[in-house]
């Protein structure tokens, strides 16, 4: 390990990241472990015991905070710390990668070799570029009426005069709501107009009128800049990421695309994100104001990984596809 100011908050930072990485398990830092055929106590960077069933999986780790590349020899050396204390896996965390013989001899030894990255501050100081493609249903309400148990209809300008709740939860709701609800159910979604007619009552049992919502839907779909930013470990030689999260900001201009663009068929134009959401208009000026951050303002997302996440280093893009679907909170049209 270099001397220097830094090499300890290297440790405690790749330590972080491994209790995100295994909640379950038990994690010391600088630990000493019993060496089999050197008899005699050996340093640990960092040490985990992970249980599978009824066995015990030991894991260390060593982090390099060096400020050139990690040799062969530091690797050579490290083989033999793994084998002297019998740990099932061995990895290695450089701050600044790996020569091309330390991977060659990692890989025949089965040492897993990862470099630190936090993308605000190294490698990628804008992030990883993430091209968003995001789809927007506008649901534009055309009709709102109600037919009462005798027959008569009374057609409502807007859903102010009406007090609607949900039979499930007894909560109210807006015709934003019903109108969401109604088109997450529809299918096939096309553009157009529709109309449906709801069973209503005062009652659960008592279902004796009905509501009748129309309204037309369009898809708007474009594609912005956004960048992906994370503090984790790179495995360069598979093209992935290991972080518990990362944050994408969208920044761009929202430029609209065909209905036949889709994230998927762009994939060499390397879309990682697609954004899914409904909105229905009002004039609720909040609420407008809000649509629109959410069409063209500056957003900036949270995702908890669930994985490695693939990435094309050569390219300074990822190459799979992340799906988020967004929703706002609903006022009164």
């Amino acid at each position: 390990m270099m001397a220097g100011p830094d090499w300890k908050e290297f440790e405690a930072i790749v330590e972080r990241l491994h209790r995100a990485f295994h909640p379950k398990a038990t994690i010391k830092r600088d630990d000493k472990l019993a060496g089999q055929n050197s008899q005699r106590l050996r340093q640990i960077d960092i040490s985990i015991r992970q249980n599978f069933g009824p066995s015990e999986i030991l894991i260390i780790v060593e982090c390099k905070c060096w400020r050139r590349r990690i040799d062969v020899k530091a690797v050579e050396a490290f083989v033999g710390l793994k084998e002297d204390v019998s740990a099932h896996v061995g990895i290695m965390i450089s701050a600044a990668g790996f020569s091309r013989a330390a991977r060659n001899l990692a890989e025949r030894k089965q040492i897993n070799l990862f470099s630190y990255r936090d993308t605000k501050k190294e490698t990628w100081p804008n992030g990883l570029k993430v091209p968003v493609t995001q789809e927007a249903w506008i649901l534009k309400p055309l009709s709102l009426y109600q037919i009462k148990a005798s027959g008569e209809r009374i057609d409502f300008a807007s859903d102010a005069d009406l007090e609607l709740r949900d039979f499930k939860t007894d909560a109210p709701c807006t015709l934003v709501d019903v109108c969401e609800s109604l088109w997450q159910k529809h299918e096939p979604k096309t553009d157009g107009e529709f109309c449906w007619e709801i069973r209503t009552g005062k009652e659960k049992d008592a279902l004796d009128e009905k509501l009748g919502v129309g309204f037309s839907a369009r898809l708007r779909r474009t594609v912005r800049e956004g960048r992906m930013h994370f503090q984790g470990l790179v495995n360069a030689e598979k093209g992935e990421a290991h972080a518990p999260s990362f944050r994408i900001e969208v920044t761009g201009e929202p430029k609209e695309v065909s209905s036949e663009h889709t994230a998927l068929s762009a994939r060499h134009a390397g879309y990682g994100l697609l954004m899914k959401t409904t909105l229905v208009e009002t004039k609720d000026r909040a609420t407008q104001a809000l649509d629109k951050l959410m069409l063209t303002g500056h957003m900036e997302l949270a995702v908890k990984s669930t994985g490695a996440i693939p990435i094309s280093l050569a390219q300074d893009r990822p190459s799979s596809l992340c799906v988020l679907s967004a929703r706002r909170a609903s006022k009164k049209v």
